[in-house]
């Protein structure tokens, strides 16, 4: 899956999601950091977000960094940390589909 083949309007120049710009992004990147992915974003634009990171991490075991308050999304990664107070610890988390 190309990442900017997956946008629904690509530009002829840089390609922006959500604030976050991906003009010169290979295809198929090694690692991925996502600071608030779905953040402002609608809930059907935000779930195709979700499932864009969920697909690329599948199909090229590309790693995903996401930083989110969004509990529905942290719930769905293979691990989740969380830091509160200064400190940064490990919790129990699931797969994604």
């Amino acid at each position: 899956m190309s990442l900017l083949g997956a946008l629904d309007k690509p530009t002829s120049g840089d390609v922006v999601v959500n604030g976050v710009s991906l003009a010169g992004m290979p295809d198929e990147p090694k690692l991925i950091l996502a600071d608030e992915p779905t953040g402002n974003l609608d809930e059907q634009t935000g779930d195709h977000i979700i499932e864009l990171l969920s697909s690329l991490r599948r199909e090229h075991n590309t790693t995903i960094l996401v930083v989110t308050h969004d509990k529905a999304l942290a719930n769905k990664t293979d691990r989740r940390f969380r830091l509160q107070q200064g400190r940064l610890t490990e919790e129990p988390g699931r797969a994604l589909v």
